[in-house]
């Protein structure tokens, strides 16, 4: 069974923290950056509560220099800046502030290969990445894409209003 001290590696459709969703994460953006050195065109869309861990912060910042697009919305503390210098228009951070914390938490990784989407429960903060029991679970079924772009699309264009 999982506890925050066990560590299986048999699963097979879920990422999985402590055990290995960070080095998922980090090995779809990295990826997506490779692809995009070589030309092809790639984007990452991430919303979360909290981006502040170190070393996903420089993962991301990396590719968005590689030429991935990026759009991340991120509800609290965010540790990436755009640079227009490095990064040109590539990526977009948007901050959705209001009265309750947001609980969604959602990966779209989208390259040559196909699009992947997973939600769940992990911020991208250390101790969500290291030490708590997370799950991303993969957004399956042909109608899952378009509806994902159209929430996206709505949270990131519509101007926020605080009730």
């Amino acid at each position: 069974f999982l506890t925050g001290a066990a560590r299986t590696s048999s699963y097979k459709r879920i990422l999985v923290a402590p055990d290995h969703l960070r080095s998922e994460i980090k090995g779809r953006i990295d990826r997506l950056a490779e692809q995009a050195r070589t030309g092809a065109e790639t984007s990452i869309t991430i919303k979360v509560n909290a981006l502040i861990d170190p070393e996903m912060i420089a993962t991301l910042d990396r590719a968005a220099e590689a030429g991935v697009s990026m759009d991340l919305i991120v509800r609290g503390m965010c540790g990436l800046l755009p640079n227009p210098a490095r990064h040109g228009d590539r990526l977009r951070i948007r901050s959705v502030i209001g009265d309750y914390l947001e609980h969604s938490r959602i990966y779209r990784f989208a390259g040559p290969d196909g699009v992947e989407l997973f939600a769940g429960s992990a911020d991208l903060m250390e101790r969500n990445l290291d030490r708590r029991v997370e799950v991303l679970f993969p957004l399956e079924g042909d109608e899952v894409p378009a509806l994902f772009e159209a929430v996206a699309v709505n949270v990131y264009e519509t101007p926020f209003v605080n009730p």
